[in-house]
Parts: C-alpha cells; sequence; structure tokens
C-alpha cells in the first residue's frame, strides 16, 4: 500500500510543507519577493527540492541572472532526473542563453521520457528551424500535427492554458504552411506551362488538403474523405451516354459475368472488401469490418494488377484496359468485383475524392437491391453501367434471398482539364513522398 499518512507535526518534512504551502500563498498573491525568501529557505534545509530550486531559477531568469538560474535548474535536473518537465525548464534557460544545441538535448530528453507531451516536441523543432535544419524540424512539426487535437478545438479548449495556446496554434500553422509549399511545388512547371488561371481549382485543392484554407464544399452530401477539387460541379450521377467507352464495356458483360461465377464457384481468394485493422476508426464499419458479407475480388489494387487474379479474368482485363480509368502511381485503377450477401446494407460513407467517378458495371442483380447517391436513388440493371460521384455520401443494399455482383472502376471525373489531372497526379506523387520522407 503506497503511505498516505502526513508527516509529523515538528518533523523537517511538516516544516518543509509547511513553508513551500506559505510560499506558494504567498506567489498567488503576487509578494514575489516574500515567496523568493522563504524558498531560499526550503533550500537550506533541503538543497535538492525541486518546486524551491525551480521557483528560485525563474525569479533568477526575471532579474537577468540566467547563469544562477542555470545551475538551479541543473541541480532540480540531478533531483528528479527522470521528471520530464525538469529537463524542459533547463531547456528553455539554455534556450534563452543562446545555447541551443544544449537546449534540444534536453528538449529531447524530455520527449524520450514523456512521449506523449507535445510540447517537448514543438521546442525541438522550433529551434532546429532557428538553426536553419528545417529538414530536421519537418519530421517533428509533423509529429505535433499528428498528436495534438484540430486547431479548432486548440483554440477554445478551457484545458489548455492560455500562455500554451499560442504555442501549439504556431507549430500547427507551421506544419500546413510547410505542406503546401510542398504540394505547391509539386505542380511548379505545370503552372508555368499552363498557366495560373488553368490550374487554379488544383492550387485550391492543395491549400484545403494542407489546411490552409477550409473547404466550401457546394453539396450538403458531398465531403470526400481525402481529396476536394473546389468548383467542380456537385454532380451525383452521370448518364452512359456521356461515356464513348460505355458501350464497349457493357456488350462484354456475358464474358465478365461468366469469369465471377466460375470465380464464386472455386470459391477464389474473395476477401472481405472492409479491413481495419489495429486501432484505426472502424467508425460506421463495425459490422463489415473483416466480414464476408461485403467482399471484393481485386484485378488491380492500387494501381498495380494481381497477377493470378488477372490471369484468371482474362476477359474482364481486357474490357477493363480499354477504359480510360484514372491512372495514379500507387494509387489508382482500381479494378474489383464487389460482392454483397442477401440482407446485407453498405452504410452511409463518402469516397476519397472528387475528381474520379465509380463505375458499377451490374452482373448479378437481383430485386431490392439499389443504392442512394446524394438524394438520388438508383437500381442497378444488369449490363448498363452506373456512373455516379461517390465522394457523395452514398449507400448501397441486397434486401434479396441471393447475392448482388458487380464490376466496379474508376474513370476521370469529366469536369476535369488534362493539364488538372496532370495537376492531380502530381499533388498526390508529392504527398506520398512527403509522408515517407517525413512522417515515419
Amino acid at each position: 500500500m503506497t503511505d498516505t499518512a502526513k508527516p509529523a507535526p515538528g518533523s523537517p518534512a511538516w516544516q518543509i510543507q509547511t513553508l513551500t504551502a506559505s510560499a506558494i500563498r504567498l506567489a498567488r498573491d503576487g509578494d514575489l519577493a516574500g515567496a523568493e525568501r522563504i524558498y531560499e529557505q526550503i533550500l537550506e534545509a533541503a538543497p535538492y527540492n525541486v518546486r524551491a530550486l525551480n521557483a528560485l531559477a525563474t525569479r533568477a531568469a526575471q532579474r537577468g541572472d540566467l547563469n544562477r538560474a542555470q545551475v538551479l535548474l541543473e541541480r532540480a535536473v540531478q533531483s528528479a532526473p527522470t521528471h520530464p518537465i525538469a529537463h524542459e525548464n533547463l531547456g528553455h534557460l539554455l534556450s534563452a542563453k543562446g545555447e541551443k544545441e544544449l537546449a534540444l538535448a534536453c528538449f529531447r530528453k524530455a520527449s524520450d521520457l514523456k512521449p506523449d507531451f507535445v510540447f517537448s516536441w514543438i521546442y525541438q523543432a522550433n529551434i532546429l528551424e532557428e538553426l536553419g535544419r528545417l529538414e530536421e524540424a519537418i519530421p517533428l512539426y509533423a509529429k505535433v500535427a499528428s498528436m495534438a487535437p484540430p486547431e479548432a478545438v486548440v483554440a477554445t479548449d478551457p484545458r489548455i492554458r492560455d500562455d500554451k495556446r499560442p504555442i501549439v496554434l504556431r507549430a500547427l500553422q507551421r506544419f500546413r504552411a510547410i505542406l503546401c509549399d510542398e504540394l505547391l511545388g509539386s505542380i511548379g512547371e505545370l503552372r508555368d506551362q499552363f498557366g495560373d488561371a488553368a490550374m487554379q481549382r488544383i492550387i485550391d485543392c492543395v491549400k484545403i488538403k494542407s489546411g490552409a484554407t477550409a473547404p466550401r464544399y457546394l453539396h450538403a452530401l458531398q465531403k470526400p474523405e481525402w481529396l476536394y477539387i473546389p468548383d467542380l460541379e456537385p454532380r451525383a450521377f452521370f448518364e452512359r451516354d456521356q461515356f464513348a467507352w460505355a458501350p464497349e464495356l457493357e456488350a462484354q458483360t456475358d464474358s465478365i459475368r461468366n469469369e465471377l461465377a466460375t470465380l464464386l464457384e472455386s470459391e477464389a481468394n474473395v476477401v472481405p472488401y472492409v479491413q481495419i485493422s489495429g486501432d484505426g476508426d472502424k467508425h460506421q464499419w463495425t459490422t463489415l469490418n473483416y466480414s464476408s458479407a461485403w467482399s471484393a475480388y481485386h484485378l488491380l489494387k492500387d494501381a498495380s494488377p494481381v497477377a493470378d487474379h488477372c490471369e484468371k479474368c482474362p476477359a474482364t482485363s481486357a474490357a477493363t484496359g480499354n477504359v480510360p480509368m484514372v491512372r495514379i502511381e500507387r494509387h489508382a485503377p482500381e479494378v474489383f468485383f464487389s460482392i454483397l450477401k442477401p440482407g446485407t446494407h453498405i452504410p452511409p460513407h463518402h469516397g476519397l475524392g472528387n475528381y474520379k467517378l465509380a463505375v458499377h458495371l451490374p452482373l448479378m442483380v437481383p430485386e431490392s437491391c439499389g443504392i442512394r447517391v446524394g438524394h438520388e436513388t438508383h437500381e442497378w440493371r444488369e449490363g448498363q453501367c452506373l456512373i455516379f460521384d461517390d465522394s457523395f455520401q452514398h449507400e448501397a443494399w441486397n434486401r434479396s434471398e441471393q447475392l448482388r455482383a458487380v464490376l466496379i472502376l474508376e474513370v476521370w471525373n469529366p469536369g476535369l482539364s488534362e493539364p488538372e489531372r496532370a495537376g492531380i497526379r502530381h499533388v498526390m506523387a508529392a504527398w506520398h513522398n512527403f509522408n515517407q520522407k517525413y512522417q515515419q
């Protein structure tokens, strides 16, 4: 059991406790000189009393006696070597003296002792940037951005001290500015070639993605999870006759359906579509996570072919190969069979971005199956492409007693110009490289 007994009256520990209470009261009442005299008395009896050491170091620093403050804080670190605040206080003092490298070491020690203490990471990043070592500072700013609450919360949360609030806000703003510059740099040549007017939506997209500006959605139900192109017409469904490739793909429906049927009969490697592991945000996916109720068989995933799957589906591979799909390194295209078991409901959710459209080629569609995108609800019709912007909130269901299966692939939103599509590819590559370099 922990000993919670109070010090016996008259004992040395009791005397220090009583003196400390008096000093705290005097400081609170504004009598800093009186508090300082009492802390000096405490140090005479207990030379390594951390509270007294820190209080006297603060007073010494306020008077400009930084050497005296350093001696006191170094003693505090000796007294409490596992206390992160002791190292942090010494770091601030050393930084004020211009001894940046020594200060940096103190802040590193503080973050080693308490990795979830965001301020130690901020102080390190600030010093590194002061020293002109931005490349070393960026990963620390990125860490702060991953640890800290959203800026709106930081700005108003009463649990954050008013003197600390600007420190966090400045670090978050600095990270956003660095990221924004990095992403804008990736489209510099395109801006030179086509002009800022032609690339304005991508410039604005970068500012939104980096957090430099807030998105202004043109439709209440359109909120892409990852990338938003502003001022692109908010349209949920698109007509098949807008796309010259659609008839050729639809003409292959029977061949594609036959390949899927063979896969299902052979119990091929059909896997749950939703697979969120560890501490990932399962949100609305709890019931479908790792569930065979909604499963998929990928031919292309993250822009790479699944070799043995493509070999088993030559007709499907050939048919989709003639479609001008979204092509983004490490990201797109994706082509897969999506299979819903009877009684399955896919809850409302948003896709990654409005730069692309989802194409469904319905293969096996019993009655009582449907999809809602935005405010519009449609039923699939076998052999007729259903094309929609999945950055709108959408949901789907199979209320029948049979499987529902569609082939899914993605094409560019036709509202984007070729320079804009190139810009999106460049931005996504820059985002990936930034994460690989700074956010490991």
